[in-house]
């Protein structure tokens, strides 16, 4: 994903200030201008902190119609307010006591866009035309700033939306905006539609832009379209200790991709509890449900599972060949699939099982499954297939601090990657793919 750089001359740049000083006269000579409360902050390096203030209200910006169809938002945020470092890697970020947005916009009625911090859970949050992303960022590990992006193009309805955090794609969306043309002909900074309350009270942002020019987005063509097939492995909604983890395996899997600059198109995740490889138990079979995503005629298609198999000690390890191949002739029956990934099983040291149980069931797999894609790829070296080892990328039966739920609760239930874990299973995948490439 290409964005314009803060500062650039481009003559689609309809906005420009780093907000480090009072820009009410700039504005002025964008827009009409109202202010709203009297006690913003300045910084010449951290910039503007509306404090007690909901910042500026913009009527009829200069060439803000054109917006409705194409653009791009891009400002810098401090990190605390939409994520934080811990020990175990969730990512918070600043809780207010009500909500605080950055930016919002609308035309009279309605709201076309809305960039903020939700009060609960602290979650980063973009409403773009009804499409509102509830995101728990990843921290990145920097002090200081973060770079935010906003980019939209295409129809009112059925275009586009991208939000970036720091260069990395975490949300892509269609747009729905058949009720709000003129969506910048009110545009709020520091707050939200000039709402009391509802303006940012402790954090900075800085260098502002807008422009009418939408984001180069241009993905490989081997990720146009991903499709994640997994039982509950993938799953990154569960909470712990009243935080919410980072991401799911597919949004971590994305964030890399883009660190690799290979944008992901349409990613698509099927989570299923406790479904196998293996199809010795009818209803719990993830080839069930791999039909659905091949609809989506994907180029890509990754498959998480046998967890539940190892578990279950099942199947022996001269049935994995057999059930691998069943999932390769399956997916390359769909014209569009280019490349399949498949990952084994993981460890369950912390899951009630005994190594001496499952060890040699997770061996078994993962070995069998490695023959069965070099035997494929031996037979068909047009329909390629790649192993990706979950086991040894997640640690193996040493994993890090925060890789699992059961070394953070205390509980056993390591079958369930924590915050740490999802990253490392996004990394194991993503690295699957540019190693194939």
């Amino acid at each position: 994903m290409n964005w314009l750089p803060y500062g650039s001359n481009d003559a689609s740049v309809l906005l420009q200030h780093s907000l480090t000083s009072d820009p009410s006269t700039y504005f002025a000579t964008k827009a009409t201008v109202l202010t709203y409360g009297s006690t913003p902050l300045f910084d010449s390096v951290k910039g503007f902190c509306p404090n007690t203030s909901n910042g500026w209200r913009l009527t009829n910006l200069t060439g803000y119609l054109n917006l409705d169809y194409a653009g791009q938002i891009s400002l810098e945020i401090e990190r605390e307010f939409i994520c934080q470092n811990d020990t175990t890697y969730y990512s918070q970020g600043y809780i207010p006591t009500a909500q605080e947005y950055i930016l919002s916009c609308s035309p009279t009625a309605g709201s076309a866009i809305n960039l903020g911090s939700k009060t609960t859970a602290g979650l980063f949050f973009a409403s773009i035309g009804g499409a509102a992303p509830n995101q728990a960022i990843f921290s990145p590990g920097k002090p200081g700033f973060i770079k935010v992006n906003i980019g939209w193009w295409g129809g009112i309805v059925g275009g586009k939306v991208v939000v970036a955090i720091d260069d990395q794609v975490i949300y892509t969306g269609s747009r729905n905006l058949s009720t709000l043309v003129g969506m910048f002909a009110n545009f709020y900074i520091g707050g939200d539609r000039g709402v009391a309350g509802r303006f940012m009270t402790k954090n900075y942002i800085r260098n502002l832009q807008i422009s009418n020019k939408s984001p180069v987005y241009r993905f490989h063509s081997l990720v146009g379209t991903v499709a994640l097939l997994s039982d509950s492995t993938a799953n990154g909604d569960d909470v712990v200790s009243g935080n919410y983890k980072d991401v799911s395996a597919g949004w971590s899997f994305r964030r890399r991709m883009s660190k690799y600059g290979i944008d992901v198109g349409q990613m698509t995740v099927s989570v299923n509890g406790g479904y196998r490889l293996d199809n010795s138990l009818p209803g719990s079979y993830l080839y069930d449900k791999l039909a659905a995503l091949l609809a989506l005629n994907p180029q890509t298609v990754i498959i998480f599972g046998g967890t539940n198999d190892a578990a279950a000690q099942t199947p022996t390890s001269s049935g994995w060949q057999a059930q691998v191949t069943t999932y390769l002739t399956g997916c390359f029956a769909t014209p569009s699939v280019k490349l399949v990934i498949i990952a084994g099983p993981m460890s369950m040291t912390y899951g009630g099982y005994a190594y001496t149980t499952y060890g040699p069931q997770i061996t078994a797999a993962n070995t069998k499954i490695r023959a069965a894609i070099s035997a494929w790829n031996i037979s068909y070296p047009s329909q390629p297939a790649v192993f990706a080892d979950r086991f040894n990328y997640l640690g193996g039966e040493s994993p890090a601090a925060g890789t699992f739920i059961g070394q953070v609760d205390g509980l056993n239930d390591n079958l369930h990657p924590c915050g740490y874990g999802h990253y490392l299973q996004g990394l194991c995948i993503s690295d699957a793919i540019t190693g194939y490439l």
